[in-house]
């Protein structure tokens, strides 16, 4: 495991990380969630504007302050937005505002993990983490956040078939291609 000393990071973001960790039972995944964790995400300057994901994996900071006052008063954390917290916060956005049903409730676990599970990292346990995953996690969020996947989405978070247009998915942004991901395979009966 990595050493968290390495990132110069207090305790109160190790309370954040491990209330992360809890929040979307990683228990068994804590190396992938560290290193998804220390992984940043960016908006990219000419590219689709995903600048309100970055502002709610950043909200979670405010929610995990405001559930712990008196224990701290900061999550300890004021870079950018990591990747973990941008893939959990559109997972919770989703089930807020798209995917929740009272017959169900709460499913945003359901949203992160099918996240992880696309982009090929479900499999990513503790007992298996080796170099060879690491890189390969790497490789994933690069190919991500840069949007160097197909014109589908493929290689990325949501493959879409049919899309609006036949648009690319490299010039959409991530709240646009988690609707037509949902859409598509909800009316194909995949998810639900």
């Amino acid at each position: 495991m990595e050493d968290y000393m390495n990132y110069g990071f207090d305790k109160d973001v190790l309370l954040y990380f491990e209330w992360l960790l809890d929040e979307f039972k990683g228990t068994y995944y804590r190396r992938l969630f560290w290193k998804l964790f220390t992984v940043g995400f960016i908006n990219l300057e000419n590219g689709p504007d995903d600048s309100s994901r970055i502002v709610e994996g950043l909200d979670l900071r405010d929610t995990f302050v405001k559930g712990h006052l008196g224990v701290v008063k900061s999550c300890g954390r004021n870079d950018d937005v990591s990747f973990l917290e941008v893939l959990m916060a559109l997972a919770l956005k989703i089930d807020d505002k798209v995917m929740w049903e009272a017959r169900y409730g709460d499913r945003y676990l359901d949203w992160f993990w099918m996240f992880l599970d696309n982009l090929g990292m479900s499999n990513a346990t503790d007992g298996k983490w080796n170099r060879d995953l690491e890189l390969f996690v790497d490789g994933k969020v690069e190919q991500t956040v840069y949007r160097e996947y197909a014109e589908d989405g493929e290689g990325g978070i949501f493959q879409v078939d049919r899309r609006p247009n036949n648009e690319d998915m490299r010039d959409v942004d991530l709240w646009r291609q988690a609707m037509w991901y949902f859409s598509e395979n909800i009316r194909l009966n995949v998810i639900d």
